[in-house]
C-alpha cells in the first residue's frame, strides 16, 4: 500500500499478485487488484489495523488463504 495523502480522508493505493497453485507442477500468477490500481480512501490520523484478505466468488470450506510474506516498509516516519 502506498499513502499518497495524509489526513482523514487520506488517498491510498495497493498493488501485489497471487500465486495460484492450479496443479502438481504449474501456477497461474493473478495481480491484485485484478483491475486497473484503484484510489481509496483511509483515515491516516489514527491507528488502523492492516490486515491482508481475500474473497471469492462462491464459498466452500476448501477456500484457503496463506500469507507466505508481508513487507512493511515505513519512510521517512
Amino acid at each position: 500500500m502506498t499513502v499518497r495523502t495524509n489526513g482523514s480522508t487520506g488517498t491510498a493505493i495497493t498493488q501485489g499478485f497471487v500465486d495460484l497453485a492450479t496443479s502438481l507442477t504449474a501456477v497461474t500468477r493473478i495481480p491484485l487488484p485484478a483491475t486497473a490500481l484503484a484510489t481509496v480512501t483511509v483515515d491516516t490520523t489514527a491507528a488502523k489495523t492492516l490486515t491482508v484478505g481475500a474473497q471469492w466468488g462462491t464459498s466452500s470450506a476448501s477456500n484457503t488463504l496463506t500469507c507466505h510474506q508481508f513487507l512493511v516498509e515505513s519512510l521517512g516516519y
